[in-house]
């Protein structure tokens, strides 16, 4: 009875491993992948008084 217990915990992981990689390799689960949470674009009022350009290096999953 222990040996099975133990099977159905390593199916159970092994499942949810793999519904978990499915949404990471579309772009739907989190890290590189991106995320389904899309931010709220601001609308500018007034003039614009500036304008900055910058670079990031070294960002990487």
């Amino acid at each position: 009875m222990q040996n099975f217990i133990i099977v159905l915990f390593i199916i159970i992981a092994v499942f949810i491993g793999l519904k978990e990689s499915v949404k990471h390799f579309r772009g739907e689960g989190g890290c590189c992948g991106g995320s389904s949470i899309k931010p709220n674009r601001k609308k500018l009022t007034g003039k614009i008084i500036a304008t900055y350009t910058f670079v990031v290096d070294g960002m990487h999953c």
